[in-house]
């Protein structure tokens, strides 16, 4: 008794955890923001996407690139993806290859026009399943919001007075769609700044993974995968 009492909880353990997984991506929308900092030229990206606590930030400024792994507001790992300076190319012997006649005959050569045909039709037959992923994406796609704090100056007042009246005029229309902007004219100076976040959210992510699976295990997917690989190892073999 006790024997079968555990065969059924090892059993029921990972059912309860899938579907506990399920009912979470159902629930629990994910959640991302972009946010784009100009000051004085200097222009810094950053993108956060998380779902319940867990989530990943990319930065990219001036320096360089980093990637974060977050849990809340503690980031676990940092990756850091350096900019590299630029080093001029040291000349190189021309390969058999690059050599023009040898690139006429290849280019003589080409795909072939049965290949061609049948990577037309496994795309044709990928448009509706394509259609249905975007629509998914489309329905379960929200705009939040989006603010942004901009310091405008066209180096000619009148100019920027006349920017600063049509942002007068639509201010509040713009507001009713949860798009807030600050706007700060300068009438003696040409500047531009400007710090901007706009926020999406996925709900129910798991209907988009679902619409992701069945395009991914579409046969016309599957056999152009399957086809582009062979034409990869074709041209590497040759």
């Amino acid at each position: 008794m006790d024997a079968l009492l555990l065969l059924a909880c090892v059993l029921a353990c990972p059912i309860i955890i899938i579907l506990t997984g399920a009912l979470l991506l159902y629930i629990v929308p994910v959640r991302s923001s972009i946010r784009l900092l100009v000051n004085e030229g200097d222009v810094r990206e950053t993108f956060m996407v998380a779902w319940g606590l867990a989530g990943v930030r990319i930065r990219h400024d001036s320096q360089g690139t980093s990637a974060d792994v977050m849990g809340g507001r503690y980031v676990f790992y940092t990756q850091i993806f350096e900019k590299e300076e630029g080093v001029s190319p040291s000349p190189k012997k021309p390969e058999i290859e690059d050599l023009p006649e040898v690139r006429e005959k290849e280019g003589r050569g080409g795909p072939s026009f049965p290949m061609f045909s049948r990577t037309i039709r496994l795309a044709r037959s990928l448009i509706h399943p394509a259609i249905s992923l975007v629509s998914v994406i489309w329905r379960e796609s929200r705009f939040d919001s989006m603010q942004a704090k901009i310091t405008l100056g066209t180096g000619n007042p009148a100019q920027t007075g006349e920017i600063y009246g049509y942002y007068w005029a639509v201010r509040f229309i713009l507001e009713a769609w949860r798009i807030r902007i600050d706007l700060e004219p300068v009438f003696d100076r040409e500047v531009f700044n400007c710090d901007l976040e706009m926020k999406v959210s996925l709900h129910h992510p798991i209907l988009v993974i679902i619409s992701g699976a069945r395009f991914a295990l579409h046969p016309a997917a599957r056999e152009l995968f399957t086809l582009s690989r062979e034409g990869s190892s074709g041209a590497g073999a040759a």
